[in-house]
C-alpha cells in the first residue's frame, strides 16, 4: 500500500514539472525579441530588448559597455511595469548629450551610477565605465554628480565622499577648444586650478579671514594682499562710489588702491585665476568646504555661466556693479580731479568734475535719472 502510495506521489510530482516546463517554455515564446545592433556592418555589439504578450517592456539584454569592477559579456535588467526593476540599463541621460550614463537598480530603486572619463581617448565604441557613483536614501554618497545648465558647452562635475563635495571640476567647451577649471578640498585647502595650466591657488580659512596663496610651477609667488583700503572722502588719491541699493537711499564707499599690488605674474589670458585670486584677502568665517558648497550651488543657478558669479558671495566691496551711481576721483590734494559729486537729497544736486574743475551743475529727481546721465558722459 505504502508502495503504491509514493510511486502515486512521484507520478504526479513528475507531471506537475513537466507541466511547469511547458509552461515556462510556453511563456517564453510568447516573448517578442528586438536586436538593435551597435554598428551595421557588424553584429558583436547589441542591445536585446523582450517584450511580453501586452507589448510591455520586461527585460534588456546589453554588451555595448564594460564595468570595470564587474566584467561580463552581457549585461541584463528586468523590468516591472515598464520600469526598471532590477540590473544594469542605459540611461536616456547622456554627459554632453552624447555619453549614456549606466544605472544599477536594485528592486526598482536606483543604488548605482557608472560612467568614465570622457577625457580619455578610447578605441572603440566598447566603452569601459569605470567611474562608480553610490546612492543611499536617494542622495549621492560618493561618486559623482553631472550638472548641466542646459547646453552642451558648460558641464559641472561635483565629486562626492560620504555625502560631502570634495572637489568641483567646470568643463567649458567652444568649436575648437577645452578647458577645465577645477576646485579640490585637500588638507582643509581649497586648490583652484585650471587644465593645463602651470598656475594655481590655495585658499585657506582660520574662521575669521580667508586667504589665497598663488603658485607658479608649485612655487609659492606671494600671498594675497588687499587690493584697496577703505578711507573717508576726500582722502588725497582715493575714490568715492555712488551707490544705491534700492534707488532712494544714497550711499558712498571711499577707498584707496593698493598700488604695490600689480599682479604681474598673473598672465593676461588667465581670467580664471585672477578672478579668483583677487578676492582675497576676506574677511569672513566661511570654511573652504563652506566655499566649494555655495560655488557649486551659484553654479546650479547660473543658466547662462559667468565665471565671476561663483564666488559672488565673497564681496569685496558692500555694492554690486548694477548699483552703481557714479564715481569721484580724488587728486593728491583731497580734491575732486574727476567724476561727480552728489549734493543734497531728491531732488539731488550733482556737479560734474574734469581735469579738476566742473564742467557743469544739474538738478536731478531721482538717484535714477542721475546714472542715466552719467553714463552718457
Amino acid at each position: 500500500m505504502k508502495k503504491s502510495i509514493t510511486l502515486l506521489a512521484l507520478s504526479c510530482y513528475a507531471l506537475f514539472c513537466t507541466n511547469q516546463l511547458h509552461a515556462q517554455e510556453k511563456n517564453t515564446s510568447k516573448l517578442r525579441e528586438e536586436i538593435e545592433y551597435a554598428d551595421s556592418y557588424s553584429k558583436h555589439l547589441f542591445v536585446k530588448k523582450k517584450y511580453n504578450d501586452n507589448n510591455e517592456l520586461v527585460a534588456i539584454i546589453d554588451n555595448t559597455f564594460i564595468l570595470k569592477n564587474n566584467p561580463k559579456k552581457e549585461y541584463n535588467l528586468t523590468l516591472k511595469n515598464n520600469q526598471p526593476y532590477d540590473g544594469y540599463v542605459k540611461s536616456e541621460e547622456k554627459i554632453l548629450g552624447e555619453i549614456p550614463i549606466i544605472n544599477y537598480y536594485e528592486k526598482g530603486v536606483l543604488t548605482k551610477q557608472y560612467t568614465y572619463n570622457y577625457l580619455k581617448e578610447e578605441d572603440s565604441s566598447h566603452f569601459e565605465y569605470d567611474l562608480e557613483t553610490i546612492f543611499e536614501n536617494n542622495k549621492i554618497k560618493s561618486g559623482y554628480e553631472y550638472i548641466s545648465l542646459g547646453n552642451e558647452s558648460v558641464l559641472g562635475i561635483a565629486q562626492y565622499s560620504n555625502f560631502k563635495i570634495t572637489s568641483f571640476h567646470i568643463d567649458a567647451f567652444a568649436m575648437h577648444a577645452f578647458a577645465r577649471f577645477s576646485f579640490e578640498l585637500k588638507n582643509h585647502k581649497l586648490l583652484v586650478s585650471k587644465f593645463m595650466d602651470e598656475s594655481s591657488i590655495s585658499i585657506t580659512s582660520n574662521g575669521k579671514e580667508l586667504n589665497a596663496d598663488f603658485y607658479k610651477n608649485n612655487q609659492k609667488i606671494e600671498t594675497a594682499k588687499p587690493a584697496f583700503t577703505q578711507v573717508s572722502k576726500g582722502t588725497p588719491n582715493a575714490t568715492v562710489i555712488y551707490y544705491s541699493k534700492n534707488e532712494t537711499e544714497l550711499k558712498e564707499y571711499a577707498f584707496t588702491r593698493n598700488t604695490k599690488r600689480l599682479l604681474n605674474f598673473i598672465e593676461p589670458q588667465n581670467e580664471f585665476l585672477f578672478l579668483i585670486y583677487t578676492k582675497f584677502p576676506h574677511k569672513s568665517s566661511l570654511s573652504c568646504e563652506d566655499i566649494l558648497n555655495k560655488l557649486v550651488a551659484n553654479f546650479k543657478n547660473d543658466e547662462n555661466f559667468e565665471l565671476d558669479n561663483l564666488l559672488s558671495f565673497i564681496e569685496t566691496v558692500p555694492f554690486q556693479p548694477k548699483e552703481v551711481i557714479g564715481y569721484a576721483d580724488y587728486n593728491e590734494k583731497g580734491t575732486i580731479e574727476d567724476g561727480i559729486d552728489i549734493r543734497n537729497n531728491a531732488p539731488f544736486t550733482v556737479d560734474f568734475y574734469s581735469k579738476g574743475k566742473i564742467t557743469k551743475t544739474q538738478s536731478f529727481p531721482s538717484l535714477t535719472e542721475i546714472r542715466h546721465d552719467v553714463l552718457k558722459e
